[in-house]
């Protein structure tokens, strides 16, 4: 019975880990960012112009930390500034 338990222990683990290393992957993942370069209010911007939203609000929390909700209204506020796209 302990075996189960330590096995299973394992998989969350494991699987704990694997989300964790992908959070944020997107703003990794995004060729306009150098390498190395450091995450700024005006990465945020370039995000939104290029239509997303999440990987903005993503960037936005990585920056300023704080919640999923405030940074989304950040984010949309910050979207209501820009000039729009038409």
């Amino acid at each position: 019975m302990q075996i189960v338990a330590t096995i299973a222990g394992l998989v969350v683990l494991v699987l704990l880990l694997r989300s964790l290393s992908m959070r944020g992957e997107g703003l990794r993942a995004d060729p306009s960012r150098a390498a190395g370069a450091p995450l700024t209010d005006d990465s945020v911007r370039e995000l939104m112009l290029r239509g997303s939203k999440i990987e903005a609000i993503k960037a936005y929390r990585m920056l300023h930390g704080g919640g999923l909700a405030d940074a989304k209204q950040a984010v949309e506020r910050l979207a209501e500034q820009l000039p729009s796209r038409s």
